[in-house]
């Protein structure tokens, strides 16, 4: 009996408001009993013929459209982390498209609940199963907000179910898993326990969503959802009753944590831009191929340039925190590009001749093919180096990635941001770094100081701010421990949060805040050396 209520407090609770907030932003929910699926695959047979028939303008055959199904149930067969199918979800099938990326409204989104997925007697049924043109693409898992570690049980048994193999055609169908118990992220954990999380097949960690992005606040809110549609769902569901619960219109707001995280991932749009962008196959030489997905952070700055690039900007500022994703997020951009500029040249920049072999490196294990991504060391920038007949011929766009330590780079004939500049005048120019984040949000940060410890503050100029301190006119600690780097940052949607936030760390031991740094894939510098004796 506990177990019964338990359930149906997270149908209540957290799954019955997303497949709701799901209807609200236009996908159609599929009542059970009308559901017809391929059992191992959970493709919807009618719905993929229907719409690969509707984006391509001709119908297709029986034979074709069985040798597709085939095609499919073999490529989600294979050990190869999806990635034969992403191909083909990508780039089509023997010349036909599965998806149009171009023209949301062409493509057929839908929800169901409970969808069983077969394999000889085992089963498996997620509690929210998310269809493109009949293909299952994202699953989500929810638990009840007193489920404390329900989110790991959860994600542990999908792992499991992975590496056994018997529900590998659906898992790796679903390019998106998503799991949340409705509440706030518990930022203060260095492992998921509350709050809203997503991630991929085999992937090695959670991504978590931390809260709306400038471009995601407001969506949806105040949305009326059709009250018979409303009612039809709650009726699948067995679950009329909750209507009478006075928290049900808080449950099913369009704020809530859940439905955040469903409106930033899952609005039709911004799904197919993740499908089309945010998934990529790395090749690491120790590891063999992985496969990643986009931060929500990595996400929100690959949209925004996706619209510079549409308003003609020149100057882009985009956020990358991390060293070592850098070339991650790069690629990807190169891939909106490319397709938003076919006739564009990309340039990446790097501080030494030295970072630019290793630059090389990582390109080719991001899958980029060779002049797809010219390397440039800061030193080889000259003014004149576009002089050349050949490249004042040249009458595309040439965009320059500035990496943060190549910002800095100093040398005595300018800095390179000007030198580049000069060299192309109509050339995109991108910097990316830690310091280049959302003006007026709330942050709370970690600093590096010159002696090695480690200060904590707030702001909601995280830019402006380490600037300030650099100047020393910021805290008094910093003062005379200059100068200091950026390690570590979160963001919060207000200045109390972040000043929470701030409070909690500072109580962390310098261990646990290393941790932090770690987890986040920010490096300490090793040649700040913390006198003995000093606090963290």
């Amino acid at each position: 009996m506990a177990g019964k209520s338990r359930v149906r407090r997270e149908d209540a609770r957290v799954k019955a408001p997303a497949l709701l907030h799901l209807v609200r932003m236009g996908y159609r929910y599929l009542p059970r009993e009308e559901i017809q699926r391929d059992p191992e695959t959970c493709i919807l047979p009618s719905a993929l013929r229907d719409a690969v028939a509707r984006i391509n303008g001709a119908e297709l055959a029986e034979e074709s459209f069985s040798r597709l199904m085939a095609d499919l149930r073999t490529l989600l067969a294979m050990e190869d982390l999806g990635q034969g199918f992403y191909t083909v979800l990508r780039d089509g099938w023997n010349g036909l498209r599965l998806l149009d990326f171009a023209r949301p409204e062409r493509n057929c989104f839908q929800v169901g609940t409970e969808i069983p997925c077969a394999r000889g007697r085992k089963r498996f049924r997620p509690d929210i199963t998310v269809f493109v043109n009949g293909l299952p693409l994202a699953m989500m898992e929810v638990k009840a907000p007193e489920q404390r570690d329900g989110i790991l049980a959860e994600y542990d048994r999908m792992c499991r179910r992975f590496r056994e193999g018997a529900f590998r055609r659906f898992l790796q169908a679903a390019q998106l898993w998503l799991f949340s118990n409705d509440q706030s992220v518990d930022t203060a954990a260095l492992t998921p326990r509350d709050g809203a999380y997503y991630t991929t097949a085999a992937a090695e960690t959670f991504s978590i969503y931390p809260g709306p992005g400038r471009a995601d606040r407001g969506l949806y809110r105040g949305s009326a959802l059709d009250r018979k549609t409303e009612a039809r769902v709650l009726a699948d569901l067995g679950l009329e009753e909750i209507r009478k619960d006075p928290a049900y219109r808080r449950w099913k707001a369009a704020d809530t944590p859940t439905n955040r995280m469903l409106t930033a991932l899952l609005r039709p749009e911004r799904f197919l831009f993740l499908l089309r962008f945010g998934i990529r196959y790395v090749e690491d030489p120790a590891d063999g191929v992985r496969k990643r997905i986009l931060t929500w952070e990595q996400l929100d700055a690959l949209s925004r340039v996706e619209k510079k690039q549409a308003r003609g900007f020149l100057n882009w500022r985009i956020p990358c925190t991390r060293p070592a994703e850098r070339c991650f997020l790069g690629a990807a951009a190169a891939a909106v590009l490319r397709e938003r500029m076919p006739d564009c040249r990309l340039i990446w920049v790097v501080e030494s001749r030295a970072e630019k072999r290793r630059a090389e490196a990582a390109f080719r294990g991001q899958g980029l093919q060779e002049g797809e991504m010219t390397l440039l060391a800061a030193e080889e920038i000259r003014r004149d180096m576009y002089a050349a007949p050949e490249e004042r011929a040249f009458t595309g766009r040439r965009v320059f990635f500035l990496s943060e330590p190549a910002q800095q780079y100093r040398p005595t004939r300018g800095q390179p941001a000007g030198r580049l500049r000069a060299a192309d005048p109509r050339a995109i120019l991108i910097t990316m770094g830690a310091e280049a984040l959302h003006e007026g949000e709330n942050y709370t940060y970690l600093l590096q100081c010159a002696d090695g410890t480690l200060y904590c503050g707030w702001t909601n100029d995280l830019e402006n701010r380490v600037r300030t301190h650099n100047a020393g006119r910021g805290a008094r600690y910093t003062r005379s421990r200059l100068p200091v780097r950026l390690v570590y940052w979160e963001r919060f949607e207000t200045k109390e949060e972040a000043m929470r936030r701030e409070w909690r760390i500072k109580r962390l031991s310098r261990a646990e805040k290393e941790e932090l740094i770690r987890k986040a894939g920010m490096e300490l510098n090793p040649g700040a050396r913390r006198e003995k004796g000093r606090k963290a």
